[in-house]
């Protein structure tokens, strides 16, 4: 099961149909899309259709309206999608899912019996700085079954570890990111990684580096991932401002 992560910068704009192809070359089970934006041009939208043409039929995007920055899921399979502690009036930075699990490339509705299992999501996409405080504190308050069955926090954090995941000292809320890992969830990519370092956005005005870009596992799921990778081609490429995450799992052990 292959999942990608990817923030797509301001909505796609021009760039949806091929962003769309982008995606559909890698193959994925599942996207997680960040900054998704409703589509103002005439006829089909060519992002949703270009994944639907590419197999990630069922979609669940959160509620957006014009240049409001939201989020989508894309599967293969059907699933259910729910916003998390969305505040009245403000834009959804969390998307909770439940997602089939099979064993093979076959699919849920194929696989024998005790074959498929479930596989709890959140898609995060972060503000910056303190505003990211309630939402780490959501994090942290997930019920105990997310850290003892097979979940994954993933996406644009805007947020990591000074110097380890940066340039620079500028994460306002490291402390809060640094709590989820001492509660048990694992660094996919750092685990993985060692002291490495890559970066996932680079800003354009100062040339300093950033890793915003995490999947943060269960203790139950860390063993059965077979490969955590970012997608830098996607980023150098022009098509976002943000590298791609990818993270393959193997089948429920």
């Amino acid at each position: 099961m292959r999942i990608l992560s990817w923030n797509i910068l301001h909505g796609g704009g021009s760039r949806r149909q091929a962003i769309a192809e982008a995606i559909t070359a890698l193959a994925p089970d599942v996207v997680l899309l960040q900054e998704v934006r409703a589509w103002d041009g005439r006829g089909p939208d060519p992002l949703l259709e270009g994944l639907a043409d590419g197999g990630l039929e069922a979609q669940v995007a959160s509620p957006v309206v014009g240049r409001e920055n939201g989020l989508l899921i894309a599967s293969r399979w059907p699933f259910r999608a729910t916003p998390l502690a969305q505040a009245p009036g403000q834009p959804v930075h969390m998307l909770q899912a439940e997602l089939p699990w099979p064993q093979d490339a076959a699919g849920p509705d194929e696989a024998e019996e005790g074959e498929a299992d479930s596989l709890r999501v959140v898609a995060v996409h972060f503000p910056q700085k303190e505003a990211q405080v309630p939402l780490f504190e959501t994090l942290l308050a997930l019920p105990e079954p997310w850290r003892t069955g097979p979940s994954v926090l993933m996406g644009d954090f805007n947020c990591g570890i000074p110097f380890a995941d940066s340039d620079t000292r500028t994460f306002a809320c490291t402390h809060l990111f640094q709590a989820l890992l001492q509660q048990g969830w694992v660094d996919g990519w750092r685990a993985r990684n060692g002291k490495a370092r890559e970066f996932t956005w680079i800003s354009p005005r100062t040339g300093h580096g950033f890793r915003y870009d995490h999947a943060l596992l269960s203790a139950p799921l860390n063993p059965q991932v077979r490969e955590v990778r970012y997608l830098h081609h996607l980023r150098e490429g022009g098509l976002s401002d943000h590298s791609g995450l990818l993270v393959e799992l193997g089948s429920k052990a």
